[in-house]
């Protein structure tokens, strides 16, 4: 066979084999798009939470005006809590947990920043009422650009993943 034959079978064969269909191994479908909320119900608190009462010098007054606003809503993640996200500069959001049922406050310890990922900083914290889990897309602490999974487990956020682990170590 010469070479310019050879050429030609290995392009027809080339041709042939991108004009397969793909097996469904390599759907969108069966892409794993990481946790989903469902994986992470829980029961939803039917009382609204009364406000923040008492006095929690350790929370700051952004914290408590956002959450005190946020509250008018009800309980807005883990059936028993309140997420608050307030700006922390330009592209930037920072927030945390507060519990109604155990009245603990729970600050973020990262700030997250608007990336590539993230068309908008409002955008970067995806919660439910009736789950557990929070994601989070942008850049973390100003170091790492991703998507990051969290758990709250009723007292803080637990890593679900390798990059979240690496965003609560920055």
């Amino acid at each position: 066979m010469s070479s310019a034959t050879t050429i030609a079978v290995r392009i027809s064969l080339c041709i042939s084999i991108m004009t397969l269909p793909m097996p469904a191994v390599f759907s969108a479908e069966s892409v794993a798009v990481g946790p989903k909320f469902e994986d992470y119900a829980v029961t939803i608190r039917t009382e609204a939470p009364a406000g923040l009462q008492g006095n929690f010098p350790d929370l700051p007054a952004q914290a408590r005006d956002e959450l005190n606003t946020t509250f008018a809503d009800g309980i807005n993640f883990a059936g028993t809590a309140t997420i608050a996200v307030w700006g922390c500069g330009t592209g930037c959001m920072s927030g945390g947990v507060f519990d109604a049922r155990t009245e603990k406050w729970f600050e973020f310890p990262f700030a997250i920043h608007r990336s590539v990922q993230s068309d908008s900083a409002d955008k970067a914290f995806s919660f439910r009422h009736d789950s557990r889990l929070l994601i989070i897309t942008g850049l973390c602490n100003e170091e790492r650009d991703g998507q990051f999974h969290f758990v709250w487990d009723g007292r803080q956020l637990v890593p679900l993943d390798a990059p979240a682990l690496a965003c609560l170590s920055d």
